[in-house]
């Protein structure tokens, strides 16, 4: 009897462990990581891009050290009440291009916002700005935001704020990915310049 009462103990602390482990794993992936080494590829894809679009060359573009953060609407003081958009709620065009998972996994990690720092095991392109670097002349910071992807990551969503050196405005957009044949490329770019 003793032996069976030990094994049911060892079943127990051995469940109670993987559940632990495997909740540790989730919160650590999910909310105390900083960006992934695929979410680094998403940001080469988009940059890359917007580098091939014309006006600037890829080395003009410098990725700022911090992810943006969602804000709580009431902040956005200049936007009338009636038009303001609830930015801890999924936006539906993300819904509508990669699904509501995908929506809220963007949701979910943009809450805060996160160091970019690649691990060595990340090659990335472009300058990561660091503490109190600033742009030089003739380039542009790029902020972005973490990622959303879809359950099978085959489809990504991202916004940027982009501010450029010598230029007063301010641009923003929400950018949409999709992965073929193991590389990211940008299905749609959408930028309001303010």
């Amino acid at each position: 009897m003793v032996r069976y009462n030990q094994k049911k103990v060892a079943i127990v602390v051995v469940v109670i462990g993987v559940a632990a482990l495997t909740a540790g794993w989730y919160v650590w992936k999910y909310f105390g990581a900083g960006p992934t080494s695929e979410e680094f590829r998403l940001y080469d894809a988009f940059l890359t891009r917007l580098a091939s679009e014309g006006y600037l060359g890829q080395h003009s573009f410098v990725l700022e050290g911090e992810t943006l953060q969602l804000s709580d609407p009431e902040y956005d003081s200049w936007v009338p009440t009636e038009l303001r958009h609830d930015k801890t709620w999924p936006n539906a065009n993300f819904v509508s291009f990669c699904g509501r998972l995908c929506a809220h996994d963007f949701v979910r990690k943009n809450l805060a916002a996160s160091q970019l720092k690649p691990s060595p095991k990340v090659r990335t392109a472009f300058r990561i700005l660091g503490g109190s670097e600033s742009i030089g002349s003739g380039q542009c910071a790029i902020w972005v935001t973490r990622a959303g992807f879809d359950l099978r990551q085959r489809r990504a969503v991202l916004s940027y704020h982009e501010r450029c050196d010598g230029y007063g405005g301010m641009i923003l957009g929400d950018v949409y990915l999709l992965r073929e044949n193991g590389m990211w490329k940008v299905d749609d770019l959408q930028s309001f310049i303010f």
